[in-house]
């Protein structure tokens, strides 16, 4: 059933310096004048944008575009011209991309025979490179789902499942932009088709594995995590749940080593729960918010291990659907109250959340029905809670052709470090070109 109960994080008003009908809270967050990626006037669908950030404030964005693999840097307020990361004809699957807090990043991707990766460092793009650890070891196998993150010194962490006609096997490698990757490290066996992977600055990490969720109750997803330790070893996995249409679980990682993970099923509402440092064992699940259904979750964990979980009121296929959190303190067991984080009528289709080192947690959302402003079949947008603060709702963008879908054709994604916060998201270019523009803005944060 529903949430019979709804704490207000903030009202809503409407202000001024975005555009007539742009929604925010009274804790007003400032964002930057949203920039154009793509072309103009560019014809060509993007899909999957994918953004990161490092401290010293340099941005990537990936995404893939007219069968392509592309990408953007901003370096010093300059946004570099783009980089086609794959040749014309080659139709790879973007798989990832992440930033290091050196400054190195990369992009891997799928090219339909192998698995390659291309580095960023010192301003240029290395040359593509297949990651021999990554290549299917299984006659016609194949890589279905990837994640890649960076740890504080540089050192590249990839995870991935290797599907094959008889079964399907997860592992990991690590590698550098100035090195080769290592032999990989098998991690278990199931055909898991999502993975969310953190990685901290330490090189400890969290692995959760499922499947994606569904906007209406499903066949479900199996809810299990790792995790490796300083060290560099990972555990077995650790089955944290199999109720009925369970959501797949989110996780996130603070620089202490203690990592949250987030999932829900239809009989107890959102669950959770918490890695130890010490030994890498998990907590058995706990109750977050069980006035709810089976919904989407996104976790977001601060340095200290703080954590800020995020999700759906209700199916967003019985709308609305809009966003909630809650918040729990470093080294506590409960869990506040339940706020609401957009609007009581929207609903909320995709949504994407990222931390800063110092706690302020950044939500992106796509909302398929949204208030404000007026005439728009989709509004994009993200919300901004500061550690200890109350959240700031901002709407971003908004499609105003009329292109109503649901669930919406556009992605947004954020990324948060010290001092600075981005999102990147499509929407429809002039005029009607579903999910041809490609746009950035950026926030001051803590």
């Amino acid at each position: 059933m529903r949430a019979s109960v709804i704490v207000i994080a903030a009202a809503t008003i409407f202000a001024a310096p975005l555009g007539a009908g742009y929604s925010q809270s009274l804790a007003q967050q400032i964002w930057t004048k949203p920039a154009m990626l793509t072309a103009p006037r560019n014809v060509v669908a993007v899909s999957n944008p994918i953004a990161a950030l490092t401290p010293a404030g340099q941005k990537l964005v990936a995404w893939t575009q007219g069968g392509q693999v592309l990408a953007r840097v901003q370096l010093r307020n300059i946004w570099s011209a783009t980089t086609a990361l794959t040749p014309v004809g080659a139709t790879p699957v973007l798989l990832d991309a992440a930033e290091a807090a050196t400054g190195d990043a990369a992009a891997v991707f799928n090219d339909g025979t192998s698995t390659q990766a291309r580095f960023y460092s010192a301003g240029v793009w290395a040359a593509p490179a297949a990651v021999p650890a990554a290549v299917p070891v299984s006659a016609g196998g194949k890589v279905q789902a990837a994640r890649l993150r960076f740890d504080g010194t540089g050192l590249a962490t990839l995870v991935w499942t290797e599907a094959s006609a008889t079964g399907c096997q997860v592992r990991a490698s690590t590698g550098r932009a100035s090195g080769t990757w290592l032999a990989p490290a098998e991690l278990g066996g199931g055909c898991y088709s999502l993975l969310q992977l953190a990685v901290n600055q330490r090189g400890e990490a969290a692995l959760g594995l499922g499947a994606p969720p569904s906007g209406v109750r499903h066949g479900g997803s199996p809810v299990l995590v790792t995790s490796r330790s300083k060290a560099g070893t990972w555990t077995g996995f650790t089955n944290l749940g199999s109720g009925p249409y369970a959501t797949p679980p989110m996780v996130g990682i603070g620089e202490n080593g203690v990592a949250i993970a987030t999932f829900s099923d239809a009989n107890l509402g959102v669950q959770w729960s918490r890695r130890s440092p010490v030994d890498g064992s998990w907590s058995a699940p706990a109750i977050v918010d069980g006035a709810v259904p089976a919904v989407p979750t996104a976790v977001a964990v601060a340095a200290n291990g703080g954590a800020v979980v995020i999700y759906n009121s209700y199916y967003t296929v019985v709308p609305p659907a809009p966003l909630m959190a809650a918040t729990l303190k470093a080294g506590s067991n409960a869990w506040s109250a339940p706020v609401l984080v957009t609007d009581a009528g929207s609903t909320i289709d995709s949504f994407q959340v990222a931390t800063s080192p110092a706690g302020t947690v950044v939500a992106g959302w796509i909302d398929t029905s949204p208030v404000a402003p007026a005439g728009a079949s989709t509004a994009i947008g993200a919300a901004v809670l500061p550690l200890g603060g109350i959240w700031s709702n901002t709407t971003l963008d908004a499609d105003l052709f009329g292109l109503a879908m649901a669930p919406s054709p556009y992605g947004i994604q954020v990324a948060a470090s010290a001092g600075r916060a981005i999102a990147a998201w499509t929407n429809a270019g002039p005029p009607h070109y579903t999910g041809s523009a490609l746009k950035v803005a950026g926030t001051t944060i803590k």
